[in-house]
Parts: C-alpha cells; sequence; structure tokens
C-alpha cells in the first residue's frame, strides 16, 4: 500500500469514528434535556408556558452579612407570564418562601409580579403600603441547570384594587448553565 492510501484509511476511519461519537453524543443530550415551563390558574383560567428561565440569582453585592435573591421568569415579553422573586440570608435553597417579611429588605421573601390581563393591566402581590398579600413559593428542587417548584398567591391591579388568585402554579425554570 501506498502512504497516500493508508492516510486516506486514517482519515475516513477517523471521520467515520467522529461522527459515529456525535451521532451517540446527540441522542444522550435529547434524551437528558430538560424542558422548561410553568403553568398556574388565574381566577381558575389555565395559563402555560413553555419558556421559563432563571434571570437572576446570586448574593447581593456587598451586603453584609451576605444575603440572596433569586428571579424567575416565564413566557416572552409582554404574555401574561409570571416572575417570582425571593430573597433569603441563606443561598436560595428547596424550601418555602411566602409573603413574610425579609427582615434585612423589609419586603416579602417571596413576590410575584408581571402578570397582565386581557386590558393589559399590571398586577403584583406587593408594593409598599398595601397590605401583605398571601404568597407561597415552594422550591423543590435547585440543581446548576434548574430550578424547580410550586406557586400560589393573591395579586393585586397596579392601579387600583381589583384583586386575583393564582392557584396551582409550578414550574422548571432553566439557569444560564
Amino acid at each position: 500500500m501506498n502512504p497516500l492510501s493508508i492516510l486516506k484509511s486514517v482519515i475516513i476511519s477517523l471521520l467515520l469514528f467522529n461522527l459515529a461519537w456525535a451521532i451517540t453524543a446527540c441522542k444522550k443530550n435529547n434524551s437528558n434535556s430538560i424542558k422548561s415551563y410553568m403553568r398556574y390558574k388565574v381566577d381558575g383560567e389555565q395559563k402555560q408556558y413553555d419558556t421559563c428561565y432563571v434571570t437572576l440569582m446570586g448574593q447581593f453585592p456587598n451586603s453584609t452579612p451576605p444575603f440572596y435573591y433569586c428571579a424567575i421568569a416565564c413566557g416572552r415579553y409582554g404574555n401574561s407570564g409570571i416572575i417570582a422573586t425571593l430573597y433569603n440570608n441563606n443561598e436560595i435553597s428547596a424550601t418555602q418562601y411566602t409573603e413574610a417579611i425579609f427582615s434585612r429588605t423589609q419586603i416579602p421573601t417571596a413576590i410575584l409580579g408581571g402578570y397582565r390581563d386581557a386590558n393589559n393591566a399590571l398586577y403584583i402581590s406587593w408594593q409598599n403600603g398595601w397590605p401583605n398579600y398571601p404568597v407561597t413559593v415552594d422550591i423543590t428542587e435547585v440543581t446548576a441547570r434548574y430550578v424547580k417548584g410550586k406557586f400560589s398567591g393573591t395579586m393585586r391591579i397596579v392601579d387600583g384594587t381589583n384583586e386575583i388568585a393564582i392557584t396551582g402554579g409550578e414550574f422548571l425554570a432553566l439557569t444560564n448553565k
């Protein structure tokens, strides 16, 4: 065999090996892919979104002693998705966050916001001067790739007194890792 034929055989073998490896890797990635979601009911009406992300998570800069935050957002801009914001003295973990006041910030440890009704009116669960509306966010799992949990609560229209009930909420929000 001449050297050119041997080189072609080696290159073809390497290409076939890399192709087989790439196909196997793609199959593994597809079987392990994680789909984000958020679903909940607004006054009994089901809402569902297939895009949900942890948009912010970490320690507040220069906080001594440190305190932590997490913002979970679903849907796309302007489509009635809910944002859940959490505050804690420790890193965000699998625990329950509520409307209870976080002493370090004087705001609730869990706030729901961002929901817009058919008239584009904005609803949130907390604003300075309002009563503390009931909110529960149960984080059930925190990994490097996602945060998973359930939520419910009451939200109020920003420019008025109309309230809505959020029930049966659940989400799987992807991190940027």
